[in-house]
């Protein structure tokens, strides 16, 4: 594991280790296993806008892999009321303030849920560092608890591939893998998952250490 990855996890261990949520919402996670021994969490999040500073998260998807095998029937996929949506946003993801008012659910308590589900794995997502900053910022205003897992970038994975960057829709075709339904958290947690593992496959027999791990 690379040393000043080790050294900021210890320290964000050391400050948090009495938040009254620490014990339930981190596990931590062995570098040295192999990656197929290891336990992913792919995630994609919808927002109110572009801006991670500023984006109010909306919806969250989160799908495990467990020995390299997708393990569909646990899926999490949650939607949290907010006051205002972009109409640029709503154009993409089509989720509109009155769907939330339907089907949303308090911030805190999807926050709260979503940690304790990703918690003891590695998180995994597509530009996963826009992902990283919304949740964060919303863990921290309603938990003061920040997102304790360690993170793989596929579009790393991918440039390590040579493949031009890269969409979701452009990698997925030239990867030969269909779309799931587009801008949802869970289907594009499905699709960014199935990319996930044909791109790690050649290592599953190597050290999670190998692979470009970032907490």
């Amino acid at each position: 594991m690379n040393p000043l990855l080790k050294l900021r996890r210890r320290l964000f261990e050391r400050r948090y280790r009495n938040h009254p949520l620490f014990r339930k919402l981190y596990r931590e996670v062995d570098f040295s296993r192999k990656v197929e021994d290891t336990l992913f969490c792919v995630t994609d999040i919808e927002t109110t806008g572009p801006n991670p500073k500023k984006a109010q998260l909306i919806s969250v998807g989160g799908l495990k892999i467990e020995g390299l095998t997708l393990k569909l029937s646990t899926s999490f996929h949650r939607f949290a009321r907010v006051e205002e949506i972009e109409r640029a946003s709503i154009e993409v993801h089509g989720i509109t303030r009155e769907d939330l008012i339907r089907k949303g659910e308090p911030a805190e308590v999807v926050i709260r849920d979503f940690l304790e589900y990703v918690s003891g794995t590695v998180m995994v997502g597509f530009n996963v560092e826009f992902d990283r900053r919304v949740l964060e910022r919303t863990a921290i205003k309603y938990l003061g608890f920040p997102l304790l897992v360690p993170r793989i970038d596929v579009v790393r994975l991918i440039r390590r591939e040579g493949i031009s960057i890269p969409t979701l829709e452009k990698v997925s075709k030239e990867l030969g893998i269909p779309l799931s339904g587009h801008h949802s958290a869970i289907d594009d947690a499905y699709t960014t998952a199935l990319i996930f593992l044909k791109l790690v496959e050649p290592f599953r027999e190597r050290p999670l250490s190998v692979l470009p791990v970032v907490f």
